[in-house]
């Protein structure tokens, strides 16, 4: 419901949101086209009528409409020209309507006649019939401001001039005051076609359709008027706490619609009450008494509560609530049931073509596939036991790993050794759809889990060499059929992954790609990170906190995160190459200190290490002697223990890079807080091409207890470049709890995006979460995706095909031996050549990059020449 109050009474912000709207409606045509309308109209009717106060009524509910596009909370002041008398009032200070004399051209004269008093205004609210009341109202209390004013003000087109609405406005007001105080004077007509159901002039509207004010506005009024009676119409009989899983809170309101100006308490008078339930159904009140302040939201909101019981219970209540205002008493039924906590199902879809066999850039001799063996299993190790897993691989072929197996008891274990017996194939190609395909295959009959989703990595784009095989682009309807969640990792540079099926693919089913880039010794951590989190997204778990540094012998880091009331259970994640090196407690917000002795004594604490992982598990709240921690900022501590130190150094003698850095700067780390909570956040990227010049847009969506984080937070991005370069940006609250942020990707590579939201809970604890993206845009990353019917590889298959003929013959080996060509230095080009070469790349460019991987082996050009000449027919 609008309400309308004086000028005086707007804030700085209502004020400047008004005077912006009016520039708008002014730069759009729409004040001349209301001026232009009134003054066509000026002489039939609109005035010296009956209908003179309906039809301003409609006419200025209609530019209130206009100015609402601009901001959906304008409502039209009104100028009380009875008290605001002098031209040196706020009315016209130039940071309001004064700014608009000169701007518009209005001509204002201000004073030019005299305003009305305080006595006309009462004579004419004293008639008791409407016949006698607008005839008053317009020639002793509308007209003379008109003149007072002057300018356009005192023209047929007046509504040129901003302050005709605010008049008008006050006008209606005066209207509406007559009516509260002569509820049963009928309308009285002045004339034929001026009656209570003729359509107005110009409009189909008639004085009927706006003869009660509350059906389009309220008023604030002056005091000494009579005050419209507030009504609190309820929304919600029934408070439905739907599908509560296990453990879990839920907030849901019971909502009252407000046609009031003043703000309404709303009160919990009796209960909430149990009347249906197993033992321990509790609705509670989240606070009451409630302030509903109609200015800020026509809605007012009492919250309940309910947790979640045992997985099947089915619980009722009822509560009473009042409004002081009115003396309303809403009885309100309250139902609630409980499902089991959501459960998951994952398949780790591992490339293992001959590429991951290749040096990975982490250090000397460390090869991808052992990232990957480092990597996966620290995630792993996040899982909750209700969870389960398998895990396959592929090449141009898929191959099973193990089936689906529970992570609980030595299920982990289990899993965490199959991806330990992952080996890449020598000989293997890189068949992406074949690897989704089997993966959905061991996923589709499994059952008793709410989620399913299926985790591919790969290093490279699809290649299948001589095979035929399905591309990604053959499986994404049957992926989709799947219904779950699809996630990827690509270990690589854009232009090498080529992801944009794959992209896709995990897109289209809410699901999400993340891209490494070049590994790094910096980056060592990235791609365990990237797994951690999404296995903590399909999971249900939040990021708190994600920092990682070193630690080094004498010093201790205090890493602090904030746990809040709306977490169930934590996990506290230390990934570092070496666990036994440091040693790692938690510390409570009242300084109480967890380490794996209390942790192992304590029934809702335990602690885990294992290889490069070591983890904490919190139940909350944890009670630790008379305090119980829950919320609050917690730090985990880590020191590093000399003696171990000094042997993990003694390890690294043949690993130079890795020693110097590690006795500069001591062990490195990465520290992960995992929630099972209520407030949670959603981070999605979408862009609109693959080609450099694309726009990225970054959005976050904020919850707690299933309901908007509205202006209680704020988000952050940092960007990091292709080029390295970084920078925090700000992302926009859009609508509540909804943030953005838009990058242009100008240049060609992978975009890393660090979302980062902080803010308070309803109950005013503070809160922290964070997740990570990627996006990349490299040049014809737009290209059409090949499937296996419009293979663009044939060509080059053709030729891989030949060479290998040509490199079996003992006669040729011994001609290019005589000309100096070593035949296993040209076996490796071809070898290379042959599982790299882009499926999209153009057949000419591929000639052209063989030619350079050949020119460094056949050092003789006619020799080049001669092999360059024998072959390029087969790339045409």
């Amino acid at each position: 419901m609008r309400c309308r109050k004086n000028y005086r009474d707007l804030t700085p912000v209502e004020r400047d949101r008004l005077v912006n709207a009016l520039h708008h409606v002014k730069a759009t045509g729409i004040v001349d086209q209301y001026a232009a309308e009134h003054e066509t109209h000026f002489n039939h009717g609109i005035h010296v009528s009956s209908h003179f106060l309906p039809w301003h009524r409609n006419f200025i509910r209609r530019f209130e409409d206009e100015l609402r596009t601009y901001h959906p909370a304008v409502t039209i002041p009104y100028w009380n020209s009875v008290a605001d008398t002098s031209p040196s009032d706020p009315l016209w200070d130039n940071t309001f309507l004064g700014q608009f004399d000169s701007a518009w051209g209005l001509g204002r004269a201000l004073g030019s006649d005299t305003l009305p008093t305080q006595g006309q205004m009462n004579s004419a609210l004293a008639h008791g019939t409407y016949d006698a009341f607008w005839p008053d109202l317009e020639t002793n209390v509308h007209n003379p401001p008109h003149r007072w004013v002057e300018g356009e003000m005192g023209q047929a087109d007046s509504p040129h001039d901003p302050v005709f609405y605010l008049h008008h406005c006050w006008i209606d007001l005066l209207w509406a005051q007559w009516q509260l105080r002569n509820p049963a004077a009928p309308f009285v007509t002045s004339g034929a076609g001026l009656g209570l159901n003729d359509p107005m002039m110009g409009v189909t509207t008639t004085p009927a359709d706006v003869l009660d004010h509350r059906s389009i506005n309220i008023y604030h009024y002056p005091p000494g008027f009579q005050q419209d009676v507030p009504a609190v119409t309820l929304d919600t009989p029934v408070v439905n706490f739907i599908e509560v899983p296990t453990g879990e809170t839920r907030m849901v309101a019971a909502v009252f619609s407000l046609d009031a100006c003043e703000p309404i308490h709303l009160t919990v008078l009796h209960g909430p009450t149990v009347t249906s339930g197993p033992p321990g159904t509790v609705f509670g009140v989240f606070v009451s008494p409630v302030v509903a302040d109609p200015h800020l939201d026509s809605k007012g909101r009492v919250w309940f509560i309910y947790t979640g019981t045992t997985a099947g219970d089915v619980a009722a209540g009822t509560v009473t609530i009042g409004c002081d205002e009115t003396g309303q008493q809403f009885v309100i039924a309250l139902t609630a049931n409980t499902i089991a906590r959501p459960t998951t199902a994952l398949v780790m879809v591992l490339d293992q073509s001959n590429s991951m066999n290749f040096d990975s850039g982490l250090g000397a001799g460390v090869t991808r596939a052992e990232v990957l063996k480092f990597s996966a299993p620290t995630a792993v190790v996040v899982l909750e036991d209700e969870n389960a897993m398998a895990v396959c691989t592929f090449d141009q072929d898929a191959h099973p790993g193990i089936g689906m197996t529970a992570a609980a008891g030595v299920g982990k274990l289990t899993i965490n050794g199959a991806i330990q017996s992952y080996a890449p194939n020598p000989n293997g190609w890189t068949s992406i759809g074949e690897g989704l395909v089997f993966a959905r295959d061991i996923l589709n009959p499994v059952t008793g889990y709410d989620v399913k989703a299926l985790v591919v990595l790969t290093d490279g784009q699809e290649n299948h060499g001589p095979n035929t095989r399905r591309y990604i682009s053959d499986v994404t309807d049957l992926i989709a059929s799947l219904n779950g969640r699809v996630f990827a990792i690509g270990l690589g540079r854009a232009e090498v992954l080529n992801p944009a099926t794959l992209q896709a693919l995990c897109n289209g089913n809410s699901g999400y790609m993340l891209m490494t880039g070049d590994l790094t010794p910096d980056a060592g951590y990235r791609l365990a990170k990237y797994y951690q989190q999404i296995f903590a997204g399909v999971t249900n778990n939040e990021i708190v906190r994600d920092p990682e540094g070193f630690v080094g012998p004498g010093i201790e880091v205090r890493i602090p995160f904030w746990l809040a009331e709306t977490d169930i259970t934590a996990k506290a994640i230390l990934l570092t190459p070496v666990p036994w090196v440091i040693r790692y407690q938690l510390e409570t917000p009242d300084g109480n200190i967890i380490d794996p002795g209390v942790a192992g004594a304590h029934p809702m604490l335990a602690f885990e290490v294992g290889e490069q992982v070591a983890l904490y598990r919190v139940g909350l709240p944890v009670p630790l002697g008379a305090i119980s921690a829950h919320s609050g900022r917690w730090y985990a501590r880590l020191t590093v223990d000399d003696r171990y130190f000094k042997k993990y150094l003694s390890s690294l003698d043949n690993h130079s890079g890795l020693y110097a850095t590690t006795a500069a700067h001591g062990m490195r780390y990465n520290f992960n807080v995992h929630a099972y909570s209520n407030l949670r956040m959603r981070a999605t990227l979408s862009q609109t091409s693959n080609e450099p010049g694309a726009t990225m847009t970054i959005r976050a969506v904020l919850t707690e207890y299933g309901v908007p984080v509205a202006s209680r937070a704020a988000c952050l991005v940092e960007l990091t470049r292709p080029d390295n370069t970084q920078a925090m940006v700000a992302m926009s609250e859009v609508q509540p709890g909804v943030f953005e942020s838009v990058t242009l990707a100008a240049l060609p590579g992978i975009y890393r995006f660090s979302i980062f939201a902080e803010g308070k809970t309803l109950r005013a604890s503070p809160f922290t979460r964070e997740q990570t993206l990627t996006g990349a845009v490299w040049r014809g990353g737009d290209r059409p995706s090949p499937t296996s019917r419009d293979d663009p590889t044939w060509t080059t298959d053709r030729l891989c095909r030949l060479v290998g003929c040509l490199l079996a013959n003992r006669a040729v080996m011994e001609l290019l031996k005589k000309h100096g060509v070593d035949p296993n230095e040209l076996r490796r080009c071809f070898a290379a050549y042959c599982q790299h070469t882009s499926p999209a790349e153009p057949a000419r460019a591929a000639a052209l990059t063989l030619e350079g991987r050949l020119r460094p082996i056949v050092r003789d050009e006619t020799i080049l020449r001669a092999v360059m000449d024998a072959i390029e027919p087969g790339l045409e």
